[in-house]
């Protein structure tokens, strides 16, 4: 079972990533039965000849993550490990990446760490914090576990494992919210809130109670992300239109518009985030230098 994790590209054009860059990033798929609560595990590593920290701006995002982070013996570090639970956040926020570190972690559905952990995914919104704050035992379990396996891919079969394990236990699946998210998922940013009302079954009140509860972020957030994203990922793709085009396909009044979501949620112009996305902008830190041999 785990053994069919199976690494498919994150990027639409591997070949654009310079063969001396710094950071590398894989992504694999889930387990089957876990799909509808995963939506993908991920590692990352750093080039040991970096003698440097880089401030590297991770995406807003409606998902949970959980991560694990270990030092190697190159890192100033050396043999440090944490294992961090990550909320939804609506705004960009900047993560550390540093020489000799090694990370592996697992992305959630919207609402997939709500079911699996049965807690509220409002308890970690908007927060980085160390995961037996809110897991308990069974963080500091893992935490174990994976600071004793040797390499990155038996660290995520083991993450597969305790998830897997969950399975057993794990509450119904939130009906009322997988409805409007499927709206959500359907219309884009062009989804109303009386759509996903209808969808749901629920007065809004109680909607924006359970979006809250299992996803951590409420509706409108939740659609203006979709529509970020879907913006996002067309412009890297369609990098000839003019962004009045992408404007116009995904509704926003303008390129002024989208211009100011892009920045208000990421911090970048809508074309540096592109260049993000397609890890154009990995090159060596300005300050940073080649250690030497010896």
């Amino acid at each position: 079972m785990v053994e069919e994790l199976v690494p498919f590209p994150f990027y639409r054009d591997q070949s654009a990533i310079p063969a001396e860059h710094w950071l590398h990033r894989n992504d694999f798929r889930p387990h089957d039965s876990l799909r509808p609560y995963i939506s993908c595990y991920w590692s990352v590593s750093t080039t040991t000849g970096i003698a440097s920290i880089y401030n590297w701006l991770l995406k807003p995002s409606a998902c949970a993550e959980l991560s694990f982070n270990l030092y190697t013996p190159a890192s100033a570090k050396a043999g440090e490990c944490e294992l961090m639970l990550a909320g939804p956040h609506v705004h960009q926020r900047e993560r550390i990446f540093a020489t000799g570190q090694q990370v592996v972690g697992v992305r959630f559905t919207a609402t997939g760490f709500s079911e699996l952990f049965k807690m509220p995914t409002s308890d970690i919104a908007n927060r980085y914090v160390a995961a037996n704050e809110p897991l308990g035992t069974w963080a500091d379990r893992l935490f174990k576990e994976l600071a004793h396996a040797k390499k990155p891919l038996d660290r995520l079969r083991i993450l597969e494992a305790r998830l897997l394990d969950r399975l057993d236990d794990r509450a119904d699946r939130c009906s009322a919210t997988q409805s409007a998210l499927s709206v959500i998922a359907h219309r884009g940013g062009r989804a109303t809130m009386e759509e996903m009302v209808q969808a749901a079954g629920y007065c809004e009140r109680h909607l924006r109670r359970q979006f809250q509860e299992t996803i951590g972020v409420s509706p409108k957030q939740v659609v203006r992300l979709k529509r970020f994203w879907d913006a996002l990922v067309f412009a890297r793709d369609h990098e000839d239109l003019p962004l009045a085009e992408v404007a116009r396909r995904f509704s926003y009044c303008d390129p002024a518009h989208l211009a100011d979501d892009f920045r208000d949620l990421m911090g970048v112009s809508p074309r540096r985030a592109v260049d993000i996305l397609r890890f154009r902008l990995a090159p060596l830190p300005a300050d940073s230098h080649v250690m030497k041999a010896g």
